[in-house]
Parts: C-alpha cells; sequence; structure tokens
C-alpha cells in the first residue's frame, strides 16, 4: 500500500470517528478516537474492502453491524435509537460520497478509470473523495448532531427511509460499478424483500 493510500485511509477514519463521536456527545472523546480510529484503520476497512470485492451488501452490512457493536460499548449512555440513527447517517454519507466522487472524476477527466490501479489518477479520486466526506461529516453534524431527539416512531419512519435510500444506491453500485448484470439473478430479489419487510415492519409498528 502506497504512503499517500495509508495517509488517506488515515485521514478518513478520522472523519469517521469525529462524527461518531460528536454525534454521540462522547464523554472519553480522545479514549473513543483511539479506539474508533486504531479499529476502524486496522480492522474495518481491511475485512470490508476485502469482502467488498466479492459483494456490496455484505461489506456494508459488515460495517453497520460492527459499528452498532462497538457505538453500544463506546457511548453506553446514549439510547439504542440514536446509535443506529448515527449509523444509518454515516453509512449514507459513506455510499453517497463514493458515488459523487466518481463523477466528479468522469467532469475532470472525460471517462471513469480505473480505480484500483495506484497511480496518479487514483491519487486524485482519493484526494476528491476526501473532500466529499468532509463535507458530508460537517455539513451533517452542524444540521442533525443538535437536532432535538426523535420520536419513537418518527425515529423508526426516518431510519426505515434511510435504510430504503442505503439499499437502493447499493443496488445501483451493484449494477452499474462495474457493470453487473447478473446481480438480477444473484442479489435483486433479496433487496426487494427486505426493502418490503423494512416498510411493513415500519408501517404496522
Amino acid at each position: 500500500m502506497p504512503l499517500w493510500y495509508a495517509a488517506a485511509l488515515a485521514y478518513q477514519s478520522a472523519l469517521h470517528a469525529i462524527f461518531f463521536i460528536v454525534f454521540l456527545n462522547g464523554k472519553h472523546p480522545a479514549r473513543a478516537f483511539g479506539i474508533l480510529w486504531t479499529l476502524l484503520v486496522f480492522v474495518l476497512f481491511p475485512i470490508g474492502s476485502w469482502i467488498g470485492e466479492y459483494d456490496l451488501f455484505i461489506k456494508n452490512a459488515f460495517f453497520c453491524g460492527s459499528l452498532v457493536v462497538l457505538c453500544r460499548f463506546l457511548f453506553r449512555d446514549q439510547k439504542m435509537r440514536k446509535i443506529i440513527l448515527a449509523v444509518l447517517l454515516y453509512e449514507i454519507m459513506l455510499v453517497l460520497f463514493e458515488i459523487l466522487a466518481v463523477p466528479t472524476m468522469y467532469l475532470l477527466f472525460g471517462f471513469v478509470p480505473d480505480l484500483r490501479m495506484y497511480g496518479p489518477i487514483q491519487k486524485v479520486f482519493t484526494l476528491i473523495a476526501c473532500i466529499w466526506l468532509a463535507v458530508f461529516v460537517f455539513g451533517t453534524l452542524s444540521v442533525v448532531s443538535k437536532a432535538p431527539s426523535t420520536h419513537t416512531k418518527m425515529f423508526w419512519y426516518l431510519a426505515c427511509l434511510l435504510f430504503n435510500v442505503i439499499l437502493l444506491v447499493l443496488a445501483v453500485c451493484q449494477i452499474f460499478m462495474p457493470y453487473n448484470p447478473s446481480f438480477f439473478e444473484s442479489s435483486y430479489w433479496g433487496v426487494v424483500a427486505v426493502l418490503i419487510g423494512a416498510n411493513l415492519a415500519t408501517l404496522f409498528r
């Protein structure tokens, strides 16, 4: 792994840790930052990258599940619903900033290069992705972190909405990045079933 890529990974992990600490009002921010940053850099991102080579849905489910457990341990004074909301917002930021970085690359170069190569083009892409991530993290914190805690029923509506957006975005990524028509044979009906189940659970809650 090139040094510049490792630096970008450390920077992005720091932004992720800051998001959770500020959103969840961590009482021991230095301790929480150290634990979150270390696990993101050396455990979650390496495992997530390996899983992502096979399935984006499993990768993101792994991230969400791991972060819920980790945040429950680090921010024990917070309600579970706020932790779930933080993880869902984090996942929204994660998928959106990566998607926005790709069209930005297209506008700059007129094509989308192979981003798996450690070359000059990927350096530019990584820089763009880091900028978009900072915009999403601090923008979300400025808008949402100080908002009053939502009513229980409203929380489930919001969580369902975020969950729908995440699954739909991941479905698009699975089809087009790279182009993958076999998605409809392997994962499409599973995604539809999960979406229907989540919406029905919210409707009758």
